[in-house]
């Protein structure tokens, strides 16, 4: 139950099979309120918007990891940056903070 004493509803079966009844927006619908002029941030809890933020960045650097252009930037990475505990997502190394973030924001932005 919400917080505001509303029950989810349950939303059709997903991609992966499964029902989703969480209680949040689904992205595109969220996306398509926005965009339309539907309420915007007004209707939205600071944990949706959150939400949201999230897929579209872990959407994009993991599109943009995968890109064949990266290279370049991986093999300069893997050169001049120590290994360590961060994950540059999409890529099996663990890099230093600096690098990681280097190689995820650079991810971010190879499809623009």
């Amino acid at each position: 139950m919400r917080h505001d004493g509303v029950a989810p509803q349950p939303r059709p079966q997903g991609a992966e099979g499964g029902v989703d009844t969480e209680d949040r927006p689904a992205p595109r619908t969220a996306a398509a309120s926005v965009w339309a002029g539907g309420g915007g941030a007004g209707h939205w809890s600071l944990q949706d918007a959150a939400r949201v933020g999230a897929l579209d960045y872990f959407g994009v650097v993991s599109a943009g990891a995968r890109h064949p252009d990266l290279g370049p930037l991986l093999q300069h990475v893997s050169k001049t940056y120590a290994a360590g505990p961060s994950t540059a997502i999409g890529l099996p190394t663990p890099f230093v903070a600096e690098a990681a973030a280097y190689v995820n924001a650079t991810a971010g932005h190879m499809h623009d």
